[in-house]
């Protein structure tokens, strides 16, 4: 695990340039390493709003730099960055790294957010503040891989780095994942200070997907993924693909647990069982039913050719269980966009499209654009946002240059 060696903040000052202005422990960053690293810390303008990390002399500095504009600013900007320094167990570090990124994006955000609802930055009796809010952080996240740090009378900084986090990367979450809650998460979150938490985690059914539980909590997006890359970690939640009837699906090597563990196979029975309509079905019956998933099929033909045998089971718990316990994968569907001869730039899009439209195609220049084979249906529909994946599908179906790769 990396070393956490100390936090600190840094801005751009009108005169005497990038500086370090608060670090706990103090002399952190001595001034001829600051010197040599200030571009990286203080960068140019097109980097700043991204995580960047530097390593130099044997050490990593992780920042994101923030640039607020506004007219009450000198130069009409506020540049500022705030990061941690770590001490690496290894060249090959980026896993180590990875774990810090959400700690640091969430104490950007909040100053940012801060400095827009109160001036907290820019009124020099707020900021300085920040030297003990540092402290506390550098504490916190040294003793206990947590920080609950008062800002001020309305504000709470609160902050999780998961033991279990140091031996895994970072989890992959994005904004079409659907998370599932593991277990009771009122019972574990509702007593958190974590603001955002507290918001997302009632949104959170096994349903929606991450963009819909950010906009129903009215919370950013970034800052729900990182809560639920959390929660990931904590194995409060799995992340599973969007559910719908067009989706096909295809049994794993674990399936076969569903024979072998007699607990996974009862659970498995008390989550998808209807006891009002059913209350037992044997190995045999729940195994063919999971065994008869393949690709090619489509769950909703998958369905209505078991209708008898699907009597009093839940069929979207079936799926969610078989994802969330590795006994099924998602075969997932990438739209691949294949253009005419010389069909190669946006005038030459925007032509075709509208001879496509003539023709009764639906697909839009900037979703042809995005159709390369490499986003999948889910993510496209995230990006889109004006129509579901069945829909989107259809139009891919009906368009001439366009197809799904199943993979």
């Amino acid at each position: 695990m990396a070393e956490l060696e100390g936090v600190y903040f840094a801005e751009f000052d009108n005169t005497m340039g990038p500086k370090v202005t608060y670090e706990a422990p103090r002399g952190l960053i001595n001034p001829e390493v600051f010197d040599a690293i200030s571009e990286c810390i203080i960068p140019k303008p097109w980097l700043f709003g991204r995580m960047m990390s530097t390593y130099a002399f044997g050490k990593t500095y992780l920042g994101m730099p923030v640039n607020l504009e506004g007219a009450q600013y000198e130069r009409n900007r506020m540049l500022f960055n705030v990061g941690i320094v770590l001490h690496p167990s290894r060249r090959n570090h980026s896993s180590e790294v990875a774990v810090y990124e959400p700690v640091i994006r969430k104490i950007a955000q909040t100053l940012e957010a801060l400095e827009a609802e109160t001036c907290f930055l820019s009124d020099e009796s707020m900021k300085v503040k920040l030297g003990d809010v540092l402290e506390k952080v550098l504490t916190g996240l040294r003793k206990h891989s947590k920080a609950v740090v008062p800002i001020d009378e309305a504000n709470i900084l609160h902050l999780v780095l998961n033991p279990r986090q140091t031996s895994q990367p970072v989890p992959n979450v994005r904004e079409h994942d659907v998370p599932v809650p593991l277990c009771d998460l009122r019972r574990h979150v509702a007593s958190e200070k974590d603001l955002v938490l507290r918001r997302i985690y009632p949104c959170i059914d096994g349903v929606r997907f991450i963009k819909q539980v950010a906009e129903m909590a009215d919370v950013d997006t970034e800052l729900a993924i990182d809560c639920v890359a959390g929660l990931v970690c904590q194995d409060l939640v799995r992340l599973v693909d969007i559910f719908q009837y067009s989706n096909i699906y295809a049994t794993t090597k674990d399936v076969g647990r569903i024979a072998s563990d007699p607990a996974l196979r009862d659970k498995c029975l008390e989550t998808i069982l209807d006891p009002a309509v059913r209350k037992s079905m044997t190995t045999n019956e729940l195994f063919s039913l999971y065994a008869a998933l393949r690709p090619g099929l489509r769950y909703e033909d998958f369905c209505l050719t078991r209708e008898s045998k699907l009597v009093g089971v839940h069929r979207r718990r079936l799926i969610t269980f078989g994802l969330v316990n590795g006994l099924i994968r998602r075969v997932l569907p990438y739209p691949l966009h294949i253009p005419l001869p010389g069909e190669s730039n946006i005038s030459q899009l925007i032509a075709q499209e509208k001879m496509d439209a003539q023709a009764g195609n639906q697909l839009k220049t900037f979703e042809l654009s995005l159709m390369d084979g490499k986003k999948s249906l889910d993510e496209l529909c995230c990006i889109v946002r004006e129509r579901g994946p069945a829909e989107l599908a259809e139009a891919i179906a009906a368009h001439p240059r366009c197809i799904l790769v199943y993979k």
